[in-house]
């Protein structure tokens, strides 16, 4: 993900951000692959997915909308959590738990999110969308961190969840 801002005034000002989880840098030459991950190029071991990260994407509109874009595909998110992420889908319980209140089976922190979605809970119906890159991953991990405390009405809170409350 990233962002661009140009000042047509002076276009020396004007500045181009952009965030890529390295470590899935995929050439189809693994030889390559290591060598670009390693210090010369982009040292994956000192820019890894971060809490931090992950929250400021989550102050961004434009990643936060690109995240709602992904999350609201029938057949991707919202066809377990729902489209509002209140795990109520077509008006029942859905496979998948409210997102919107402060109750979370895996943690409700932004990495224990990201790793959610990147990784899965097989086990539990959660599919792993590692798949779809890492950009999919930060923007539905951006939505998703947008809707915490939202307490919208729906699906009630998962046996064993527990209470996460950002910043205590």
């Amino acid at each position: 993900s990233g962002s661009v801002t140009f000042d047509d005034a002076n276009p020396a000002n004007s500045r181009v951000e952009a965030a890529v989880d390295v470590n899935t840098v995929n050439t189809g030459v693994e030889e390559r692959d290591t060598h670009l991950k390693s210090s010369e190029f982009f040292d994956a071991a000192k820019n890894p997915v971060t809490e931090e990260s992950l929250m400021k994407l989550a102050s961004e509109p434009a990643v936060v909308a690109a995240g709602e874009a992904i999350f609201k595909t029938p057949s991707l998110c919202a066809q377990c959590h729902g489209p509002d992420a209140n795990g109520m889908v077509g008006g029942l319980a859905g496979v998948g738990p409210n997102l919107t209140d402060n109750r979370w089976i895996h943690g409700g922190s932004a990495m224990e999110i990201y790793r959610t979605i990147q990784d899965g809970w097989p086990e539990k119906g959660m599919a792993a969308w590692k798949g779809f890159g890492p950009t999919f991953v930060q923007r539905t991990t951006a939505y998703v961190l947008s809707l915490r405390g939202k307490n919208l009405a729906g699906k009630p809170p998962e046996e064993g969840s527990k209470e996460y409350l950002p910043g205590k």
